[in-house]
């Protein structure tokens, strides 16, 4: 019975056969996109959260405010770790510190630039249940200058990564760390990201190591069952003024702490000051729910061509009936037919995502690791199929076995087609309100990425390119580093700072005597050339001059927020002494204003700044005449070598630096470019189906109306109405839902687009436009057919 119910479903398939590939490849294809999107989705959710005892374990976060803004900062000093085991022992079970970094390592003649380098405490590998394929967690860190490497690194440096274990790396030109363990490929997924982490014994006598203001790391706790996190929360308070009381009351301002849990880390990237790596949640739901969408289009179009061919089939079911087949009976076998092209699809789209899964990790951004095998993908896989066969089968099958033989054997079958009309037009306008969503999105997103990418940051972005110093050698020889490189007639300023636009800058209490009030501001520590540079327009006052000395130390621009926020006029501000209570001992004397300028991304507003000539030095900002940039390269490269040949010279531009704070935008833009064109496709597929089937089924009315007089452009603009329709309204109703997501969206944004009413009447004509292409084509087809055959056996 089996095999014969197996020849049926075949055969109906195999006789419709242009609708049988319309479903097999919009099943396919959005299956396909859905099983990728779950992969995302379950490599994003399950972030830190295969850790060891997760639900116990938190990371230290600093509380402080700018002006009444509170926020938090991710990192806190060495002392925080000791500190909290020794005045909690009954709450805290254990505590580790994560310090990430970069570092030039080298073995024999090969040499590289290592971003992903960590310092970690010795109980790190087993506080985070890092599994090693070879060593022992427990002891691998456990020494001064011990590290251990992941397969990856142990394979670019040694070839076999078994022969690294034992081996020495030579580190900053400065000394030997030995690999005592190597990294499982597969981890656990955390928000950490590390190549090679080396014990930080050998940073305990340095000096900076035991300040309570050297803010560079992370601190993690774990509490001992029962321990009550809020509770340990309330109390501390009460540490903060035990080791910051002296401070707070000379700075006037006071800091606190919260227990953030690690679960939590990942997605709350709005934690500043945090080296970690983060997800983006919204991004995670809002491509969860597209894929689930794309499913539901290629569902509605079964729906659609099963009911639009149910006067056809329902002569068959008729016949069924006559000869005893009940209800139940036609129900499976329409079922059938659907699980079968169902199955088939999820299979042939687990297959395929297997095979291309690699090729989609730039796209997300991260990389997609599937440790299921294939046997279990392809079960879940078809687990899914089963689920949407029998969804998309099942209204089709209810209906058509609720057709009377009485009437459909006479030729009455006009009820069925009446009954499902509606419904199909139903679907169609589903689709492209789905369809027409994801298109003004797609416009939308690119919108505002142009628009960041397009607007006056305030300062001159282009031809400056920026190095990091890394080198000591460098470091103490900067001042001959800048005057042997503008020897080069391309280079126009150069300048050494601390606080590049688009990344770090601290924060302080700067004090203003004079007015008796303080506040928050952001710093930029740089040397003299700093405005010139990066062309910041001054508003009010002088630049830095090299000629006073006094301006090596005492002197300090602010922006014009800075100047706000304290009640001044720019005018009134010069002249102003200030404290950065962080910092100073001897107050600064205000001696400029410069207008705002965007020093961080355009996510957030613009705060108050102040920029001194002291500190500075972690980065050269060159900048370049536009027809040298060539000439500039190589002479900085050459410069570099001839002051530190053991630190190979790396370089990048500010305005690529700046384009990679919206890489999150980009791929999200570029993924909803993509959902958009396969539901446009898959929709666009399911109205081919149904215009072919229309004009089949008006084959006779064409003829007629071709034979008294109707022309070719009537005929196709009679078959094209019906479908345009549904289309237009989807469209209708896709616009202000489409404004509503997109305006929250755009939201996360201080500086943004307005959305203007040509982006959705643009996402509509396109719309309108492939819908007509798909239709036409059969109505030209069917208006330019001879219509003596179609009237023959009338």
């Amino acid at each position: 019975m089996f095999r014969n119910n197996f020849k049926l479903i075949w055969r109906n398939l195999l006789r419709n056969k242009v609708t049988t590939a319309i479903n097999f490849s919009g099943l396919t294809i959005g299956m396909a996109v859905a099983v990728l999107i779950a992969v995302y989705v379950i490599n994003e959710r399950q972030t830190d959260r295969t850790l060891p005892y997760p639900e116990r374990t938190f990371r230290i976060l600093r509380v402080s405010e700018i002006n009444k803004e509170p926020y938090d900062i991710g990192v806190t000093s060495a002392p925080y770790a000791p500190a909290f085991k020794q005045d909690y022992p009954a709450e805290i079970e254990d505590a580790v510190r994560v310090l990430d970094g970069s570092s030039i390592v080298r073995l024999h003649d090969k040499q590289f630039s290592e971003d992903n380098y960590y310092y970690a405490d010795p109980n790190f590998l087993t506080f985070f249940g890092i599994q090693l394929a070879a060593g022992n967690p427990e002891t691998a860190l456990s020494r001064p200058h011990d590290m251990v490497l992941s397969m990856d690194a142990a394979r670019k440096y040694f070839g076999d990564p078994y022969q690294a274990v034992g081996q020495t790396l030579r580190i900053d030109n400065d000394y030997d760390a030995t690999i005592t363990g190597l990294l499982a490929d597969h981890q656990p997924p955390m928000h950490m990201d590390f190549d090679m982490v080396e014990s930080t014994l050998a940073l305990e006598d340095a000096e900076w190591w035991s300040g309570w203001w050297n803010n560079s790391l992370c601190t993690y706790i774990r509490l001992n069952p029962g321990t009550d996190a809020i509770a340990l929360e309330g109390k501390l308070p009460k540490f903060m003024d035990k080791y910051f009381g002296k401070d707070f009351a000379r700075m006037g301002t006071r800091m606190d702490l919260r227990l953030q849990p690690v679960r939590d880390i990942y997605f709350e990237s709005a934690t500043r000051y945090d080296p970690m790596r983060h997800g983006n949640r919204q991004a995670v739901n809002v491509f969860l729910m597209a894929a689930l969408l794309l499913i539901v289009i290629a569902c509605a179009n079964y729906v659609n061509l099963s009911t639009a061919r149910a006067v056809e089939k329902s002569r068959e079911v008729g016949i069924h009936k006559v000869l005893g087949s009940g209800r139940k009976g036609i129900i499976s076998k329409i079922l059938g037919e659907s699980l079968f092209i169902s199955l088939v699809s999820g299979l042939v789209a687990a297959q395929l995502v297997i095979l291309a899964l690699p090729a989609f990790d730039p796209l997300f951004g991260v990389p997609l690791k599937l440790d299921w095998s294939p046997v279990q993908l392809i079960s879940a896989t078809a687990g899914v199929a089963i689920l949407i066969g029998l969804l998309a089968g099942l209204y089709p099958g209810v209906l058509l076995s609720s057709f009377k033989p009485a009437f459909v054997l006479k030729g009455q079958g006009s009820t069925g087609e009446r009954r499902t009309a509606g419904l199909r037009k139903a679907l169609v306008v589903f689709q492209f309100v789905l369809s027409v969503g994801l298109l003004c999105s797609t416009f939308l997103i690119q919108q505002q990425l142009s628009y960041m990418r397009n607007k006056s940051l305030g300062f001159d972005k282009e031809h400056i390119l920026i190095m990091s110093v890394n080198s000591r050698e460098l470091y103490a020889n900067r001042e001959t580093f800048r005057q042997r490189l503008k020897q080069e007639p391309g280079v126009a300023d150069i300048a050494f700072m601390n606080g590049i636009p688009g990344g770090h800058h601290d924060a302080t209490t700067v004090d203003v005597p004079e007015l008796n009030q303080n506040i928050r501001m952001r710093t930029a520590f740089a040397d003299f050339e700093f405005v010139k540079t990066l062309g910041l327009q001054l508003v009010a006052g002088r630049d830095f001059d090299p000629r006073l000395a006094s301006d090596s130390t005492r002197a300090a621009i602010l922006n014009e927020r800075a100047v706000k926020d304290l009640g001044l006029t720019p005018a009134e501000a010069l002249g102003k002494k200030i404290l950065l209570s962080s910092f100073d001992s001897l107050p600064r004397e205000i001696v400029g204003i410069v207008a705002d300028y965007h020093f961080t991304s355009l996510h957030d507003a613009i705060e108050p700044l102040v920029i001194s000539t002291s500190f500075g030095g972690g980065v050269i900002a060159v900048k370049a005449r536009g027809d040298r940039i060539p000439q500039v390269i190589a002479a900085a490269g050459q410069t570099w070598n001839r002051i530190s040949p053991d630190f190979p010279f790396t370089y990048q531009f500010l305005d690529e630096r700046l384009d990679r704070l919206y890489q999150s935008e980009s791929r999200q833009g570029a993924i909803f470019a993509l959902f958009a064109g396969i539901a446009i496709f898959i929709a666009g597929l399911g109205m081919f189906g149904l215009a072919a089937f229309a004009a089949a089924n008006r084959t006779k009315e064409i003829g007629i109306r071709k034979v008294i007089g109707a022309s070719v452009a009537g005929i196709v603009g009679l078959l094209s109405r019906d479908f345009l329709k549904p289309v237009f309204i989807g469209i209708l109703i896709a616009t202000p839902l489409a404004w509503y997501f997109m305006d929250n969206w755009l939201q996360d944004f201080a500086y943004r687009i307005d959305i203007h009413w040509w982006v959705f009447a643009l996402a509509g004509l396109a719309a309108l436009l492939i819908a007509f292409a798909t239709v036409s084509f059969q109505s030209i087809k069917a208006a330019l057919a001879n219509p003596i055959k179609s009237l023959r056996n009338e």
